[in-house]
């Protein structure tokens, strides 16, 4: 278990950090490290996981606005904090039929009502429609695939997921391979959310 002052130095952040600033910080960390990248460091792999472990130890627990230090997990009966400080709320049992419930949240993360394996298998299922998948790395929650569209070009949506007590976050960077501006991640996530909602 990574301590919060260990998991603080990882993503480069103060003692006091809002809940944006982590996922700000854990989002940039990932666009570096991604080990498919081509600029990516020889122990790329090793550091991302650190970059998992570290988020995983202040996400809904830490010193910041999300609630005080302590070891990553659920915070009582309603789990931790939500996205971005959103208010922590229970548990409530769905019906598997329909699919889970998905948020879409403005920096460019998804909120999936289910655990983090169901998730992934259900993402990996929804990306069929959009892309095709070049690397798929369940054990660390890591899936990216290449898009192309016309007029766009080709991009690379790489997601990370983290299991919550309240669901699973799905976090997403989404860069053109030709370097020149980042892609507009909305009608990617806008679809994948849909799809995972249908089950």
């Amino acid at each position: 278990m990574m301590s919060p002052e260990q998991a603080r130095h990882v993503l480069g952040l103060e003692e006091r950090f809002a809940p944006r600033e982590l996922r700000a910080a854990y989002r940039s960390a990932a666009r570096q490290l991604h080990p498919d990248r081509p600029d990516a460091p020889a122990d790329a792999t090793e550091r991302m996981v650190a970059v998992n472990l570290a988020y995983d130890a202040l996400a809904g627990s830490g010193p910041g606005p999300a609630g005080p230090a302590g070891p990553a997990g659920p915070a009582g009966p309603a789990g931790p904090a939500g996205p971005a400080g959103a208010p922590t709320r229970p548990a409530t049992h769905r019906d598997a039929a329909a699919g889970p419930a998905v948020e879409v949240h403005d920096d460019g993360s998804l909120l999936v009502d289910a655990p983090a394996d169901e998730t992934y298998e259900r993402l990996l299922e929804a990306i069929e429609v959009v892309g095709d998948p070049t690397y798929v790395d369940p054990d660390s929650g890591l899936l990216q695939i290449i898009v192309t569209s016309e007029g766009e070009g080709s991009c690379y949506p790489t997601f990370s997921l983290q299991g919550r007590a309240i669901g699973t976050e799905v976090f997403s960077t989404i860069e053109r391979l030709d370097g020149v501006a980042a892609a507009d991640p909305w009608p990617i996530l806008s679809l994948l959310a849909d799809r995972i909602r249908q089950g």
